[in-house]
């Protein structure tokens, strides 16, 4: 790294013995420095390792079937039980299981229903520990529709929530459905508008609004207006109602 070539050097030009001439001051004043250079160095080092460790936290999207057919095993359910509780066929299934298809949102989300888990819980590789801090640019890919609907995650360490943001590009329009999920939905805007349709109530929301949307309860979306559209989904245990 060129950044420890660096720090070497100049340690070895600071820590050369000083010509009879220089002080005992002076050469004390070069030791400082040397060691100041060093320890810079180790924290950037430090900095660049605990970056290095948010993106080895990627998501299961290329081996969703490896992931599919692991919790639907730990799950105890055959291809045909989960394909009737989730309204899909057991060959569709398969050729999940097998890769050789990719799911379409709706359809994922019926699969995680009908597993009883969320799509973080589904596609997340948690073999890595999080940071402490999640930088924008660092969340973790979820999935991305066909219509570009891109889903990132935020925070999945707990049993009880799961965070994630959910950006509707500039350019698209496109009425989306969900078929609700296991878990509550807590929604704030983040930035741009959206319309969510719950049976016949049209709700608009702008940047700073919040939506509660009950387990199981299905809903569509769609933006409005200009601009991109993020919203940060936070799923909770269902509350009794």
């Amino acid at each position: 790294m060129n950044m420890m070539r660096f720090a070497l050097e100049e340690s070895s030009e600071y820590g050369k013995p000083s010509a009879p001439s220089r002080e005992k001051g002076a050469a004390s004043h070069d030791l400082a420095i040397s060691r100041k250079v060093l320890n810079e160095c180790k924290y950037k080092k430090q900095l660049l390792d605990k970056s290095s460790n948010v993106k080895k936290r990627k998501c299961n999207m290329m081996y969703i079937g490896d992931s599919l057919k692991e919790i639907r095993k730990k799950k105890q359910l055959t291809l045909k039980q989960l394909a009737e509780t989730a309204d899909l066929s057991a060959a569709y299934l398969s050729k999940l299981e097998n890769n050789l298809t990719s799911p379409t949102l709706a359809n994922l989300q019926k699969i995680c229903e009908a597993l009883q888990i969320t799509m973080a819980e589904f596609l997340i590789d948690d073999q890595e520990d999080p940071p402490r801090v999640l930088k924008k640019s660092e969340r973790p890919e979820l999935f991305k529709t066909g219509s570009g609907i891109l889903y990132k995650l935020l925070f999945d360490r707990s049993t009880k929530v799961k965070i994630i943001s959910m950006t509707i590009q500039e350019d698209n329009y496109k009425e989306e459905m969900s078929w609700g999920h296991h878990d509550d939905e807590l929604g704030i805007v983040a930035e741009g508008s959206l319309v969510i349709t719950i049976g016949e109530d049209n709700y608009v929301l702008l940047p700073g609004d919040f939506i509660y949307i009950k387990a199981h309860e299905v809903h569509q979306y769609k933006k409005v207006g200009e601009g991109a559209c993020t919203v940060y989904w936070i799923y909770v245990p269902e509350a009794d109602h």
